[in-house]
């Protein structure tokens, strides 16, 4: 013998929901949590998933306030509230940009003053790779090099987003590299071939598949990503530009990000930051670079549906 909603109540509409709905029932717990449970999954997958600006999940679907259900992602909250739709109700992303470099001594005799660097911000938990040629990639129209630049000089061309400012990043572990190179000593910089090198060196390194990482893990994707950008131009013949030096840092943790300085509350010259790098150098002439790296809380919200 069939069993449904219509051989308990009559004349039924077919489906339990709207069985509720017209006869002013509670619906049962179970129902309510595995509503609940697919209606936040169709919204999580409508924003793109792990890939999309809430990252990874982070707790599961529980209960929460006024009959609503919730759960928690890198890049904010899913509510499933008691009237039946699916709001996301806070949003938090990870920015990026660079900010600045100081140079701190010349070049030896013959070498050009003339530098560039490729810029590495690699999302462990997305796997989501961004690679800047600066300063050209940055804001602004800038060349591809800065020229000139002489011990005690700080430069800002090419300041601007490491992330994409139309596609939210959510917070997460974190790599960051940055690979200086030398002009030729003819002045011709082959910046977007380096570009393309390391690029092809982190093509291989592949998703995590999409769950909270961090720590040991955290720090060996860090290292593999340190080292595909280290040696991405070993095999590129013919390349008259010369490595400075490559300078790694990963971030295991959100911790660890939220426990930086505020952005911008540090200084050298011109440029404000709160991360730096170590010395770049290749043994004669050195660098640093600066970073602003912050985890924000948006009201920026998606509507519901």
């Amino acid at each position: 013998m069939a069993f449904g909603v219509r051989s308990v109540i009559p004349n039924a509409p077919s489906g339990l929901r709207q069985s509720v709905a017209r006869f002013s029932l509670a619906p049962p717990a179970n129902l309510r949590t595995l509503s609940a449970n697919v209606a936040i999954a169709a919204k999580y997958d409508l924003l793109g998933g792990f890939k999309g600006p809430l990252g990874v999940s982070i707790t599961s679907v529980g209960a929460a306030d006024q009959g609503s259900f919730a759960q928690s992602f890198r890049g904010g909250d899913l509510r499933f509230t008691a009237d039946g739709t699916t709001i996301q109700d806070k949003a938090i992303q990870l920015q990026a940009s660079f900010q600045g470099i100081h140079c701190f001594g010349n070049p030896g005799f013959g070498k050009s003053d003339s530098v560039y660097a490729i810029v590495v911000l690699y999302g462990i938990e997305q796997a989501a790779l961004q690679t800047l040629n600066l300063p050209s990639d940055g804001s602004g129209g800038n060349p591809d090099h800065w020229d000139d630049l002489e011990q005690g000089q700080d430069r800002t061309e090419g300041q601007g987003s490491l992330v994409p400012v139309d596609a939210p990043t959510p917070p997460q572990p974190v790599h960051l590299s940055a690979k200086l190179m030398r002009c030729g000593a003819t002045g011709e910089c082959h910046s977007s071939d380096t570009k393309k090198a390391v690029i092809a060196a982190c093509a291989g390194l592949g998703s995590v598949g999409g769950f909270p990482i961090g720590g040991l893990a955290g720090a060996g994707v860090g290292a593999a990503v340190g080292a595909a950008v280290g040696k991405a131009i070993a095999d590129l013949f013919g390349l008259s530009d010369a490595e400075i030096g490559t300078w790694n840092r990963t971030f295991t943790t959100v911790e660890e990000l939220l426990q930086l300085p505020p952005q911008n509350s540090l200084r050298r010259g011109p440029i404000t930051f709160n991360v730096a790098s170590d010395l770049i150098t290749d043994g004669d002439a050195s660098y640093s670079m600066h970073f602003n790296l912050h985890v924000l809380a948006t009201t920026e919200l998606q509507p519901p549906h």
